[in-house]
């Protein structure tokens, strides 16, 4: 897919990604970079999935989220800050939602710093304040917000008898 004229390929995220999606997080995230531990245990998680975009075989951005349930739970989305603003994040996360609603989630859901420009890119893509938690992160308060997810496909079709996605870690 072309996205303000870089081909950019979205793709699963591996394991053996690690090193470079550790590189995006810390240019993206700065000093709000999870540690490589935590960064590690999002991508093992049982439930979890994810996706990379890459701009020819280097890794840009990436998406990870966990699914329990009905519930996706957005844990992490970082783009390298030479990509932002053209269309990347958007990419990722419709993909990511996509991978969530295969898994059997319903609605998607995610935190955000308050008053962080990402609030409005998340409004963008359709989702909505539910509440705010004080003190949620060392640095400020979170936005809690939610996005319906089971319109996309699979989100009705690939569940067992409990309702349930099968759960497939990446």
């Amino acid at each position: 897919m072309w996205v303000h004229g870089l081909r950019v390929k979205i793709d699963e995220l591996a394991v053996d990604d690690f090193v470079e999606i550790l590189r995006v997080s810390r240019l993206a995230l700065n000093d709000r970079a999870p540690p490589p531990l935590a960064l590690a245990a999002y991508m093992v998680l049982a439930g979890s999935t994810g996706v990379k975009a890459l701009v020819g075989d280097r890794i840009v951005g990436f998406a990870i989220a966990e699914v329990k349930d009905w519930l996706g739970h957005v844990l992490l989305i970082a783009v390298d800050p030479g990509f932002q603003g053209k269309g990347v994040g958007s990419k990722l996360m419709r993909s990511l939602e996509e991978r969530m609603a295969l898994l059997g989630a319903k609605v998607s859901r995610l935190e955000v710093l308050k008053g962080d420009r990402a609030v409005s890119f998340y409004e963008r893509l359709g989702y909505q304040k539910v509440v705010v938690i004080e003190n949620y992160y060392p640095y400020g308060d979170a936005v809690v917000m939610e996005k319906d997810i089971s319109r996309l496909s699979g989100a009705s079709k690939r569940s067992d008898s409990r309702g349930r996605g099968s759960q497939q870690p990446f």
